[in-house]
C-alpha cells in the first residue's frame, strides 16, 4: 500500500445547532502499485492536529468506507467511530493553523499505515455557529476576521474590515446576477442590503424631461451619446426614476434613510472612496472597497433647456424621497451625491441623475 490520494475535502459543513456539524471528505484509495482499490471495504483514520502537522490531536476517528469502481469513497469527518476527543469542541477559530491527518488500510484491518498530513486552508469556521448568534464575529488564523449573519436564506460567514465592519465583496444570499431590460446586473452585499453593481439603463432615449410621467420609460444619454448610457447607465428625471418597472423585480428606487444606512455601514461620509470605483474619475477616484462600483456618471439640468454637467467628476443617485411637493423648479427629491465626500441634498426633480437599485 502506498497512498490514498485525495481529490476533494472539506466540502460542506454544518452551519447552526440545528444542523449537523460533519465535513464531507471524499478520496480515491490508491494501492502501492499505484492501482485504484476498487469495490472493497477499507479502514480509514482522520485526526485533527493543532498549529502544526507533528501538533497535539485535537479529535480522531475511524471509519470503513467501501469504495465504488472508481475507487472514490466519501464520509463525513464528525461522523466516524471517535478515537479522541470530541468533534464539536475542535477549536477552528483560535487563530491557530489547523492540519488533516489520514491513515488507512486497505485491508478493511487496524494497520494503519500514514498516508499524509495537509493543512486545513479553508478552515470550517461555520462549524462554530452552534455557540455563536446573528453578527457574531471570529478571527481567522492569516488575521481575517468574520461575521455571521443570518438571514431569509440561511446563515453565512462574511468577511469584515474596514469601518463599520464593512463587508467585502460578497454577492447576496441567493442573488448573483439579474437581467433586466436587455442589460445583466451583478448584486453586492453591503452590511445588510443586497445593491446591484451598475447604474439602470433602461428605456426609450429622449433628449429631454418628460412631465408627467407618459407611461414609457425615457432616459438621456450624456451629451447625448449612446455610448455614455453603456458605460453610466442612462440619466432620469426625478418622475422617471420612480415609474414602474424602472428597477427590476424584487428591487426598489432606494429610499433617503436605505442611502443613510449604506453610508453609515462604510463609515461615514468621508468614506466615498469606498464606493467609488477605481477608474474613470478624473479627480477624487476610489478604491471600490464595498464593490459598489460608482461611476462618475455626471448629470443634466433641464430648467430652460438641456445642459450636462460633470461628467469624470461626479455622481448622482435619486431617492424614492420627495421633499418639496411638485414638478420642474418648484420640485424637489432627495439624492446621494458622490464627489471628493458623500452627501444626500435636495435636487430639482427635473434633473437628470443615475438609478442604483437595492434589494426588497
Amino acid at each position: 500500500m502506498k497512498k490514498i490520494f485525495v481529490i476533494l475535502t472539506l466540502l460542506c459543513f454544518g452551519a447552526i445547532q440545528a444542523q449537523p456539524q460533519k465535513i464531507n471528505y471524499q478520496a480515491v484509495a490508491v494501492n502501492a502499485s499505484g492501482v485504484t482499490v476498487k469495490n472493497r471495504v477499507i479502514s480509514l483514520k482522520l485526526s485533527i492536529l493543532d498549529s502544526s502537522a507533528t501538533g497535539s490531536v485535537l479529535y480522531s476517528e475511524t471509519h470503513q468506507p467501501t469504495t465504488d469502481g472508481s475507487g472514490q469513497f466519501s464520509i463525513f469527518l464528525g461522523g466516524g467511530t471517535v478515537v479522541s476527543g470530541t468533534f464539536s469542541n475542535i477549536p477552528w477559530g483560535n487563530t491557530k493553523d489547523k492540519f488533516l491527518k489520514a491513515e488507512a488500510d486497505l485491508n478493511g484491518g487496524a494497520n494503519y499505515v500514514l498516508m499524509g498530513v495537509s493543512q486545513v486552508v479553508s478552515v470550517p469556521y461555520a462549524l462554530q455557529a452552534g455557540s455563536l448568534v446573528d453578527s457574531s464575529k471570529v478571527t481567522a488564523g492569516d488575521g481575517t476576521e468574520w461575521s455571521l449573519i443570518v438571514g431569509p436564506n440561511g446563515p453565512e460567514w462574511q468577511q469584515s474590515s474596514g469601518p463599520g465592519g464593512l463587508k467585502m465583496n460578497f454577492p447576496c444570499t441567493g442573488v448573483t446576477t439579474i437581467a433586466h431590460g436587455g442589460e445583466t446586473y451583478g448584486t453586492i452585499r453591503i452590511g445588510n442590503q443586497c445593491w446591484l453593481t451598475k447604474n439602470i439603463n433602461i428605456g426609450t432615449v429622449t433628449q429631454g424631461y418628460q412631465n408627467p410621467f407618459n407611461g414609457q420609460i425615457e432616459k438621456v444619454c450624456y451629451q447625448n451619446m449612446g455610448s455614455n448610457c453603456n458605460v453610466f447607465g442612462g440619466l432620469y428625471s426625478w418622475e422617471e426614476a420612480n415609474s414602474p418597472g424602472i428597477c427590476p423585480a424584487g428591487f426598489h428606487v432606494p429610499s433617503e434613510n436605505e442611502f443613510f444606512q449604506l453610508i453609515s455601514t462604510i463609515g461615514g461620509g468621508g468614506n466615498s472612496y469606498f464606493l467609488k470605483s477605481s477608474n474613470a474619475w478624473l479627480f477624487g477616484g476610489g478604491n471600490n472597497l464595498s464593490g459598489f462600483n460608482a461611476l462618475p456618471s455626471g448629470y443634466f439640468s433641464n430648467f430652460t433647456s438641456l445642459s450636462f454637467w460633470n461628467i469624470n467628476y461626479d455622481s448622482g443617485f435619486w431617492t424614492s424621497t420627495e421633499k418639496v411637493p411638485g414638478f420642474a423648479q418648484n420640485g424637489q427629491a432627495s439624492a446621494l451625491i458622490l464627489n471628493q465626500n458623500i452627501f444626500l441634498g435636495n435636487v430639482v426633480k427635473s434633473n437628470g441623475l443615475s438609478i442604483r437599485c437595492l434589494k426588497d
